[in-house]
């Protein structure tokens, strides 16, 4: 896993798992989850190895990312912050989008809205603000300020987001406009999405609990737990079960019982 660097982000579409990292964007052999995952050697896509912060896959399967170019590697001499830059091709060529040299997203998340457009939220964190656009990163305005380390967005409801801060998880119910505290729940530091399920969130807290709601956070159940802290959270569906994905001292490890049992995708630490 030390060719991966630090894994940003993990998500999947068509069968397919990703790792976003401080490399490039990674596909990751899921032979052994079977379920319906792609089987192939797990290697960079393309030929891009920019440090990927901000990664995300939309119901379409296009992929929206942001951060630094690899100066090691920059033949377009693209600028110091990548603003957001999109691939239709599964990550083997990227284009720019917008923001260009101004914008360094640390998390990016996307939804369909009800008349069918892609909703982008992302995470400035220079400046601790929310940014929404809802024409495919095109154009921008301005969200919430507020000091968080996950952002994500229930995907069935694209007004609805969880932000997990210091102080535990935070909502917002107007497309990231405005934030409030979610009392009584447990103190998370990664929340991801459900995709099939409305109202549906795995979380980790500080102590390596995995939780889960069906209900935009109101209220946790306590499930297994990872072996250490992971550094990215996802979970993907496969034919018949729902698989909790993260990059955690193994390696890059799933589990579809709540952290009873794991399966390592690639073992070691970066």
């Amino acid at each position: 896993m030390k060719e991966l660097g630090h894994v940003h982000g993990l998500d999947a579409t068509h069968g397919r798992i990703y790792a976003a990292t401080h490399h490039g964007v990674w596909a990751i052999d899921a032979a052994k989850l079977g379920d319906g995952f792609a089987t192939e050697t797990t290697a960079r896509v393309g030929n891009s190895s920019q440090d990927t912060m901000g990664f995300t896959i939309a119901r379409s399967g296009v992929m929206f990312a942001s951060g630094h170019p690899d100066p090691g590697n920059n033949p377009q001499r693209l600028p110091a912050n990548l603003g957001l830059i999109q691939s239709l091709d599964g990550a083997q060529t990227w284009k720019p989008v917008s923001l260009a040299g101004d914008m360094d997203f640390h998390d990016l998340v996307t939804a369909t809205t009800r008349d069918a457009r892609v909703r982008i939220y992302g995470y400035d964190a220079g400046q601790q603000r929310v940014r929404i656009s809802d024409d495919g990163g095109h154009t921008w305005h301005d969200g919430a300020t507020l000091s968080l380390r996950k952002l994500t967005v229930d995907p069935n409801a694209p007004d609805t987001l969880l932000a997990t801060t210091q102080s535990g998880v935070q909502i917002s119910r107007d497309a990231g406009m405005t934030f409030s505290a979610l009392p009584g729940g447990p103190i998370l530091y990664l929340v991801a999405p459900v995709d099939a399920v409305a109202g549906a969130f795995i979380g980790i807290d500080v102590n390596k609990k995995i939780w889960a709601t069906t209900d935009d956070g109101s209220s946790w159940a306590q499930k297994g737990t990872f072996d250490s802290l992971p550094e990215s959270l996802a979970t993907v569906q496969g034919t018949s079960k729902l698989w909790i994905l993260g990059a955690d001292a193994r390696g890059i490890v799933a589990t579809a019982d709540h952290g009873a049992t794991w399966v390592t995708l690639i073992a070691g630490t970066p």
